[in-house]
């Protein structure tokens, strides 16, 4: 499931939608806490391909609406 995850989903539409659609490379990526989303696999995955990964707590009051 967390390869299909990261050849399917990430590999194969995030990164090129996000280049065609951003091709400045100003856009953010969010997840949830999906376990797909917070393995070490995919967490390594990210941090390899995107040029900044920010990890935020799963509450942040008042910050997000």
């Amino acid at each position: 499931m967390l390869q299909y995850y990261i050849n399917e989903v990430l590999e194969s539409v995030l990164l090129p939608e996000a280049r065609r659609l951003y091709p400045d490379g100003d856009w953010i990526f969010q997840q949830d806490g999906a376990p797909a989303h917070t393995a070490n696999v995919t967490q390594t995955w990210l941090r390899e391909h995107l040029s900044e990964v920010a990890i935020l707590p799963p509450s942040l009051h008042g910050f997000l609406p």
